[in-house]
């Protein structure tokens, strides 16, 4: 297995710049790293992937040798498929033990190390899924990815912003889509089936996929469908189901002398997805209070549309430059629409419709100096728009209205950035990765139509943030098969225009602009252990994030007065501290040819805000010295897996038990106590039991499988925290994949 686990991306430029081969890369690093990657155990839940075969990876996403085991972990399509999960977010959680939030069905962020939404970057292709648009909590981006496109998945916990740029305060979730060569075998096609007995529904996926000797060509469709979600005490959660549809496409095209084309487009389709926690009774806002009543009649995105073309230059020709450079250029879009009926206006109906476009470029190069040095270099650019609109009918009249959109009129936002970081191998016995970044923003918008009262400003805003961001790992061996790594990273994220040219509401009120924020900016430190050792290998890993200039809401009594409804203004309040440790291990049970393994892992933070800012009415700070918002309770899974070294009865290679679980959650920021997703006295703790098996659907179709599982088998009902609706009661999978 490579210790990268990684495989090629898209890439374009001129010829003068040509770069060549990875070979003393990846020998050099895979040397250094061998150790912590060996092991005989089958990937498992809590594992990077070992992928069949050494792939080479875009310049910019090989895992450094000196990052740890649990900071950067690749999982395959294989790994995430295994899962029998709905979604990618799901896929995601239950394969590299994040925690996810859902505030409806057809959403899911991950939480890394204690951070949610746009401060969790997410990149497809290279490409930053993330824009000026995006939440500052949680959303529904990584759901818009079809699960049958994805090739792999990388997961880095901590920044990332050296090399990403903004938002990657928590970490970074980078998708590649899956590619045919140039060069390989004849045509291929294939489905993929999964139906959930929870939702009632599931998954069809078809590909297609042919190549000549110049020519790479593969296309994926695939719907989906799930009703209304069964709880664990068997009762139906109202307004969760929805369907989806979308397609993908990769072209790529062998240029000769290790240099490819690729063109890639993708679009996904989401419709009438409800946002449950608004259509259902929610928690009390405060200790001891009454039940929270649906705010809405009618909250529903139809249509969530997204979509992304992409063209990838690659040069793997050793020149005189560089080794290997990529360049990519894409186009994304997203059409957001939102259809709202208030429980205090039931004959008005809302539509509100957002749409981004995102015009990106990226150029990489990555040059190995000699056997113990490796530089990478590179640059990229994003310019968005934003076209914000809202009409109001009513519904008995049919009279139509114009109302001010979500964003300023005009709405753009433009991010620059230019990164170096080297990486030294066996310097007194230290590997050392070290890089810097350099980030410019400027944003713009106009006036909003229809002047709103409590805005300052009625001519617009404009302005501009720098940043410089740095990182330091360092990795060595502690005798045999014990490592032992550090990194101190420094992270950034700027406001965007959600934050600096938007008008919403949310569960506590309106929520104002406020074009004069600040970045907010990190400090973060981890260090971890790797060993392998015989028959068990794991890692464990502490950090601490300390998060300066943190971005949340302020009560805005003037504004309140002003529009007539409890108002708050996003403002730059104090710090964060978050800290915490992560551990995950495997071992196989017996001796060195048994079937049998368990794996485990499991994660914990905590959080403290510190804002020393006085409330004028009591006189106090009231958010100094609170806990931090929306932080996951201690959580994990541990079992045992039963990988035989024959097929079982012929058909079953795989199969497995599970214990989830996650620990009582009470230590609540104000702001989730007020939150009607989440009970005010704290979110009890709960554990489930899942089984799995898997197998090959006869032994002359190996690439034929069929998987099945049980997951919640003792029907535990339960809500994983600060999510909107209770979690699935007992739910039964089964799932078959099909190649001919």
């Amino acid at each position: 297995m490579s210790a990268f686990d990684l495989a090629p991306l898209g890439d374009l430029l001129p010829s003068f710049l040509r770069p060549g081969s990875l070979f003393v890369l990846v020998a050099a690093s895979g040397m250094a790293h061998a150790a912590a990657q060996e092991s005989s155990a089958p990937a498992s839940a809590n594992q990077a992937v070992e992928l069949d075969e050494v792939l080479v990876t875009a310049p910019r996403s090989a895992r450094p040798a000196s990052a740890s085991g649990l900071g950067h972990q690749v999982f395959s399509a294989e790994e995430l498929v295994r899962t029998g999960e709905r979604s990618l977010p799901r896929q995601i959680e239950r394969a590299a033990g994040i925690w996810v939030q859902e505030t409806n069905l057809g959403g899911g962020s991950p939480i890394l190390r204690g951070l949610v939404g746009n401060q969790v970057l997410i990149l497809i292709d290279g490409v930053r899924l993330n824009d000026s648009s995006t939440r500052t909590g949680p959303n529904q981006s990584l759901n818009s990815i079809d699960p049958a496109i994805v090739d792999r998945v990388e997961v880095i916990r901590g920044p990332a912003s050296v090399l990403w740029g903004s938002d990657a305060l928590g970490g970074a979730i980078l998708i590649w889509t899956k590619r045919r060569r140039a060069g390989s075998d004849g045509p291929t096609a294939g489905v993929d089936l999964l139906g959930i007995s929870s939702v009632e529904g599931g998954r069809a996926s078809v590909f297609g996929s042919t190549a000549t000797d110049t020519w790479g060509v593969l296309g994926v469709g695939s719907y989906q469908t799930f009703e209304d979600l069964r709880a664990g005490d068997g009762e139906t959660q109202d307004f969760t189901g929805y369907d989806g549809y979308g397609g993908f496409g990769s072209l790529e095209r062998d240029l000769g002398e290790q240099r490819t084309l690729r063109l890639t487009a993708r679009v996904w389709n989401d419709d009438d997805v409800p946002r449950t926690d608004t259509l259902t009774t929610g928690f009390p806002t405060e200790v001891g209070g009454a039940p929270t009543p649906p705010s809405d009649l009618r909250r529903h995105f139809d249509p969530q549309l997204s979509g992304q073309v992409q063209l990838t230059y690659t040069d793997r020709a050793r020149g005189d430059f560089a080794d290997t450079f990529e360049a990519r250029v894409a186009l994304r879009t997203s059409d957001e629409r939102r259809e709202r009926i208030t429980v205090g206006s039931p004959n008005t109906l809302r539509v509100e419709r957002d749409e981004v476009t995102a015009l990106s470029l990226g150029l990489d190069w990555r040059r190995a100096h000699s056997e113990n040095q490796l530089l990478s270099f590179g640059l990229d650019l994003q310019q968005d728009w934003i076209d914000s609109s809202q009409v109001r009918r009513n519904l008995t009249t049919g009279a139509q209205t114009d109302f001010n959109g979500s964003f300023a009129p005009d709405s753009r936002y433009t991010t620059a950035g230019v990164f170096a970081q080297n990486e030294w191998f066996g310097v007194a016995g230290w590997d050392i990765t070290f890089g810097v970044r350099g980030s410019f923003v400027d944003f713009a918008f106009d006036a909003f139509e229809q002047p709103v009262a409590a805005l300052p400003d009625d001519d617009g805003g404009d302005g501009s943030f720098g940043a410089a961001s740095a990182s330091l790992q360092a990795a060595r061996d502690l005798g045999t098969n014990w490592r032992l790594s550090q990194t101190l990273a420094s992270g950034y994220r700027a406001p965007n225009l959600q934050e600096l040219a938007a008008v919403g509401d949310f569960f506590g009120g309106i929520e104002l602009p406020n074009p004069d924020l600040d970045p907010e900016q990190s400090l973060f430190y981890e260090i971890g252990v790797d060993t392998v050792q015989g028959r068990w290998k794991g890692g464990v890993a502490a950090f601490v994030n300390h998060v300066d200039d943190a971005i949340g809401r302020v009560f805005d009594a003037d504004a309140s007065a002003a529009l007539g409804d409890t108002t708050y203004r996003r403002e730059n309040q104090g710090r964060l501290l978050l800290w915490g440790p992560d551990a995950a291990a495997s071992v196989r049970l017996g001796g060195t040819d048994s079937p049998w393994y368990l794996d485990g892992r499991m994660a914990y933070v905590r959080g403290r805000q510190y804002d020393d800012t006085i409330d004028e009415d009591t006189g106090e700070a009231p958010l100094d010295g609170v806990e931090a918002r929306r932080i996951p309770p201690l959580f994990g899974a541990f079992g045992p897996t039963f990988v035989p070294n024959e097929m079982l009865f012929g058909w079953i290679d795989r199969a497995g038990v599970e214990l989830v679980f996650a620990a009582r959650q009470d230590q609540l920021h104000p702001d989730d106590i007020s939150d009607p997703r989440i009970d005010p006295n704290g979110t009890p703790g709960w554990g489930r039991l899942d089984l799995f098996a898997e197998g090959p659907l006869g032994e002359s179709s190996p690439q034929n499988r069929w998987r099945f599982g049980v997951q919640n088998a003792l029907d535990k009902n339960y809500r994983v925290h600060a999510s909107g609706f209770d979690a699935p009661g007992i739910t039964a999978y089964l799932g078959v994949s099909l190649a001919f």
